[in-house]
């Protein structure tokens, strides 16, 4: 469990295996002072992009989904945003997160 802003990479993982880990590291409440962002690496552009599935963000927006997260665009790291994720592709990483 993390207590701060962490950024973790899923490269080779399945449907099976971002069900888990959702459920693993989300299924219960952080006990947190202040909100953090949890960044999965699901992709990038044509350096990395071997390394991932192209279904890759499908599942991991599925997996969250399933545990009661919601998709908002405009997710941020504030109290309002808790329980929510969005899919963002960083140009400047050339990385694609949920």
């Amino acid at each position: 469990r993390s207590t701060e802003s962490d950024e973790f990479d899923l490269s080779g993982y399945d449907q099976a295996r971002c069900n888990e880990l959702a459920k693993a590291c989300f299924g219960e409440p952080f006990p947190l002072k202040e909100m953090v962002r949890i960044s999965f690496v699901v992709g990038g552009g044509k350096l990395v992009r071997q390394k991932y599935s192209d279904d890759l963000p499908k599942f991991m927006v599925n997996a969250l989904g399933a545990i009661g997260f919601q998709e908002d665009n405009s997710a941020t790291v504030e109290a309002g945003s808790a329980g929510k994720f969005k899919y963002h592709h960083d140009t400047n990483k050339n990385l694609k997160f949920v």
